[in-house]
């Protein structure tokens, strides 16, 4: 998750009203993930939620450090877990580029949205191929995600944004200061180390990748 998608996400997930939550973080990563190595989901997202006492459960796929929940949201039975939470409200950030089949993962997602209830949604429309474990290169904008789940949901807000470059985010990967950057420096004037890595990193260094970005809701 990228700076300008958090805050975007931020502002919208705390405008939702008390009976939006529950909240569900569909995909959460790890605790290191989200406070540490991606600070900004913290601050953004989720900080402004817990401050006004909105209560967020973090569900993964796989059981680690700051996932409150094992399930597949997509399945019967991720559905059934959902529905035992009280789950009003889904986030999906930064998910379906990296399933086999993204169409279908965004359609079980939004059958998951109770009545009444809201889903999030965001991931890159431009952005360097990365692998999670897989990377399928899923790269819609907000309109080509609304044709393939509205008819399930309504939109009620999207955006497109451009993002900072992302040599901040190499720099900001490394720490802090002339160290980091230095440090970041070596790695571009370094292409014998990771060579498919190296030239994903020069190639989109000075580029701004683009997210798409989505509220829904079940009406």
């Amino acid at each position: 998750m990228l700076i300008a998608e958090a805050r975007w996400l931020g502002s919208v997930l705390s405008s939702l009203p008390d009976g939006a939550f529950p909240l569900v973080d569909v995909g959460c990563q790890t605790a290191e993930y989200r406070l540490t190595e991606h600070p900004w989901i913290e601050e953004y997202v989720f900080a402004p939620l817990a401050a006004t006492g909105r209560r967020v459960i973090h569900v993964d796929l796989r059981d680690d450090d700051g996932v409150d929940v094992v399930a597949d949201v997509t399945s019967e039975e991720g559905a059934a877990t959902l529905r035992a939470l009280g789950a009003r409200t889904l986030l999906c950030s930064n998910i379906a580029e990296h399933v086999p089949d993204p169409t279908t993962f965004l359609n079980g997602v939004a059958a998951a949205v109770p009545k009444g209830g809201f889903l999030a949604l965001t991931g890159p429309r431009s952005f360097p191929y990365h692998a999670d474990p897989i990377d399928n290169l899923f790269r819609p904008s907000s309109a080509d995600v609304s044709e393939l789940i509205g008819e399930q949901l309504t939109v009620l807000e999207t955006a497109d944004l451009s993002c900072d470059r992302l040599c901040y985010y190499g720099v900001r990967k490394r720490g802090n200061g002339l160290k980091a950057e230095l440090r970041y420096a070596a790695r571009l004037a370094a292409p014998f180390r990771r060579p498919a890595e190296w030239r994903h990193d020069v190639c989109w260094a000075l580029r701004r990748p683009r997210v798409y970005c989505l509220l829904l809701t079940r009406s």
